[in-house]
């Protein structure tokens, strides 16, 4: 690991394969740019990733709750000082880089869960245009329904496809008010939003509760 870290800071990307009692976990991933250096992890088996912008006090509760439900967690913020391996342990990733930079070089797809946590009109409707157009599962933004629509008029403005998939206000409407209600209000529509579910209570539906076998993740 130290050598990929000294060869990443010379500017040349290398890569270290991780094992545990000769099974691959996947690999370990050192880059630069000169500004930054990224160190990351591709994991074996396919998990789901979730991309969280933004390394507020609410981004510490929907790290540790998405890795709970299996996802490899990325977080990405450009200020290096709340940035920090203290604060989330449960990360898989940490990029201290400009968000929309971070995501253009950064693998979306629809198993992508990308989370809008800041509060930057200097780069959070950048981030949103580009998690839609590159077709992220699930792309949701916290903030109230004045910020959701000043949002909006930027990305209509971009010409932002398939604005109706933004979950924002994010959440579901479970009454939360501390940091891990919101990451539980979140992950659970995430999780509704993936399996094509209303998100409503059980006891108002109809039909069975489990509609079908569904993977994990």
């Amino acid at each position: 690991m130290v050598d990929a870290l000294r060869a990443a800071a010379a500017g040349a990307p290398t890569s270290l394969g991780l094992s545990l009692d000769g099974a691959s976990l996947g690999t370990v991933v050192t880059a630069s740019d000169g500004c930054r250096t990224r160190v990351f992890t591709e994991y074996a088996g396919g998990r789901a990733r979730c991309i969280v912008v933004g390394a507020v006090e609410f981004t510490v509760a929907v790290t540790n709750t998405a890795a709970m439900l299996g996802y490899a967690v990325t977080v990405v913020d450009p200020r290096p000082v709340f940035l920090t391996d203290q604060r989330f342990p449960a990360a898989q990733e940490r990029v201290v880089g400009w968000p929309p930079r971070v995501l253009a070089d950064t693998a979306i797809g629809p198993d992508t869960v990308v989370i809008v946590l800041t509060h930057d009109d200097r780069f959070d409707a950048e981030v949103l245009d580009l998690a839609l157009r590159r077709g992220a599962g699930y792309v949701g933004a916290m903030g109230s329904r004045s910020t959701h629509e000043r949002r909006m008029a930027v990305l209509r403005a971009l010409g932002t496809p398939d604005t109706e998939r933004l979950r924002s206000p994010i959440g579901l409407d479970i009454g939360a008010e501390t940091p891990a209600e919101m990451a539980l209000s979140i992950m659970a529509e995430v999780v509704a939003v993936r399996r094509g579910a209303p998100g409503g209570a059980l006891v108002d539906g109809n039909g069975p509760v489990h509609r079908r076998e569904v993977p994990v993740l």
